[in-house]
């Protein structure tokens, strides 16, 4: 069976990855042109492995239909492509086009469902294979398989499980297409969710949250981009915070209760976080958080109170 593959990112390399493990490697790869020193796992691998590589600028370009057309390709494989695919192009395959999505449709429709699942305190989530449609993760299922969500999951671990078992049920499920007609299930609208990209304000920490809440979305957002927060005006990445439940102090929230060299504890709307991974902006760069010199954060002030930074730049060490 003739495939063509469509993929940019992570997702798209462990589908690739399990595609040729089991026999199945695509006859030709599609992705978005590569620019600069930017990282394009799919690209990548591709060059890698010597397989024909097309980099449109959008499926939508002049042209692109014709050269789908002429590789004449019984199905079409999609894994975190992040582009609209025009049903003029999804029409050409016999077999029709697959999607690999990172939960358990028809819920969490969107760019990275692993971030919003976390946020939402869910214990489970999965991934499904599809019918691709020009609608947005719409189309019918043809398989699901779930994915626990541990306690401390982050984003990225969380993320890495959802590559490894998507990419082995998208290549059962190319094996299953090839070998006859697959069962095919309605997704039922009235379930759909839909959360695009975390925007900044939707990555800042709120101190008046609960701990948990907050807990959550430093989890979600690890490794990238960070939630937030400001320091003495410093824009502060935070990746990792450890609970303190139980304690209640009396203390606004997002006030430093302490300094030390775990990192700084911080009154919520309920228990304190202590925030022992971050690292401040500087310059559009990273330095690890300063508990020493002039930029000391200290005792009893409040994060993400107005204010400008300091005049002089924490220190990297």
């Amino acid at each position: 069976m003739r495939v063509v593959f469509f993929g940019i990112y992570d997702l798209g390399r462990a589908a690739l990855e399990a595609l040729a493990a089991a026999g199945l490697e695509p006859a030709t790869v599609v992705t978005k042109p590569r620019r600069g020193n930017e990282r394009q796992p799919v690209a990548e691998w591709a060059i890698h492995n010597r397989l024909p590589l097309l980099e449109p600028e959008t499926p939508k370009a002049p042209g692109f239909l014709r050269q789908i057309q002429q590789l004449a390709p019984d199905l079409l494989v999609v894994a975190g492509y992040h582009r609209i695919i025009p049903a003029c192009v999804l029409d050409v395959p016999g077999k029709g086009a697959i999607n690999l999505h990172g939960s358990l449709l028809p819920a969490y429709r969107g760019p990275c469902p692993w971030k919003q699942v976390i946020l939402a305190g869910e214990t489970r989530t999965g991934v499904t294979v599809h019918v691709m449609t020009p609608e947005l993760d719409g189309g019918d299922i043809l398989v699901q398989a779930e994915v626990p969500i541990e306690e401390e999951d982050t984003g990225g671990s969380l993320f890495r499980r959802i590559c490894g078992r998507g990419g082995v049920l998208l290549a059962e499920t190319v094996q299953q297409i090839a070998a006859g007609p697959v069962r095919r299930m309605p997704q039922d609208a009235r379930l759909a969710t839909y959360f695009g990209y975390p925007s900044e304000e939707q990555t800042r920490i709120p101190w008046h949250a609960s701990a948990g809440q907050i807990h959550r979305l430093v989890r979600a957002m690890s490794p990238r981009p960070g939630a937030w927060t400001q320091v003495h005006g410093w824009r502060l990445r935070v990746w990792h915070v450890i609970r303190c439940d139980g304690e209640v102090p009396a203390a606004e929230p997002g006030t430093i209760l302490s300094v030390s060299g775990g990192g700084l504890k911080v009154a919520t709307g309920t228990y304190p976080l202590i925030v022992d991974q971050a690292g401040v902006e500087v310059d559009g760069h990273l330095a690890p958080l300063w508990l020493g010199g002039t930029s000391r954060p200290r005792v009893g002030e409040l994060l993400d109170a107005a204010g400008s930074p300091d005049a002089a730049a924490p220190a990297g060490g």
